[in-house]
């Protein structure tokens, strides 16, 4: 016996489903300040205003504050579009359905992050590429924060992304790394927290010049991203008996305070 999926999985469950799955996939999204849109081209990503502090001598001369919102264009797009065979009953669809479309946002994700440290990786402040061992890899993590600090770059909400290889040597140094909370531990990537960074681990770091992988070291409102949905369904394509699932997204990423962002190609 079949049935129509449109009744079954709503549009909304499927939204969803997708939004989220890609959400919590991103490791790039803790290096940014990110938004997210339904149907649109464009996202304004509001920015944080830099000021000065004054002494008070019984007087207070009042400043116009300035607007560093960014409007970012989502200008970069990834799909995906899976046909399954018909099934005969409505939760053997759900859970089918559900796989591809999480097997989907995982992708998506992927390709998001790709797109984000790559720009993340060429940045203009870099710290001298280098081979790490367990011997030296602490002395090149401290360096990394000693760079963003000489930039200027604020103590508070520092990240560092880093590479499979490059996190066991990490491993292999013996260093204790803090998990602040369970939520932080939950973070896809996550690895733990040292040198005043929270560290992450992705596969999807910018290739280096040979061997190695782009190491980024960011502060937060450093870079921004923004992410649109614009379709997200399941049908039944006519003459066919199948059903189709499939989601586009569009994205858009920038730097917008270089000072706060060092790359360095590491081979580990």
């Amino acid at each position: 016996m079949s049935f129509v999926l449109n009744g079954v999985i709503s549009k909304e469950e499927i939204r969803n489903l997708f939004i989220p799955s890609v959400t919590k996939s991103l490791v790039s999204s803790n290096f940014v300040t990110s938004e997210t849109v339904l149907d649109a081209a464009s996202v304004k990503i509001p920015g944080i205003v830099d000021f000065n502090v004054s002494d008070y001598t019984g007087t207070v001369s009042i400043t116009d504050a300035t607007d560093t919102s960014v409007l970012l264009t989502l200008d970069q797009a990834k799909y995906f579009a899976k046909q399954i065979d018909k099934v005969d009953n409505a939760q053997s669809a759900v859970k089918v359905i559900g796989k591809i479309l999480d097997r989907g946002a995982y992708a998506t994700a992927a390709a998001i992050d790709t797109y984000v440290f790559d720009i993340l990786g060429s940045a203009t402040n870099t710290v001298t590429a280098t081979t790490v061992d367990e011997t030296d890899v602490i002395e090149w993590v401290l360096a990394m924060g000693t760079k963003l600090s000489t930039l200027g770059a604020p103590l508070n909400g520092r990240k560092l992304a880093i590479s499979p290889e490059v996190k066991a040597k990490l491993a292999q140094a013996n260093i204790v790394l803090n998990t602040t909370s369970a939520e932080e531990a939950s973070r896809e990537g996550y690895v733990g927290r040292f040198g005043g960074f929270d560290i992450y681990e992705s596969l999807n770091l910018k290739a280096g010049a040979t061997t190695g992988k782009f190491a980024v070291a960011t502060v937060e409102d450093a870079a921004v991203l923004g992410i649109g949905y614009q379709q997200y369904d399941v049908s039944e394509p006519d003459h066919l008996f199948k059903y189709l699932a499939k989601g586009l997204a569009n994205y858009g990423a920038k730097i917008v305070q270089p000072a706060y962002v060092v790359a360095c190609d590491v081979i580990a």
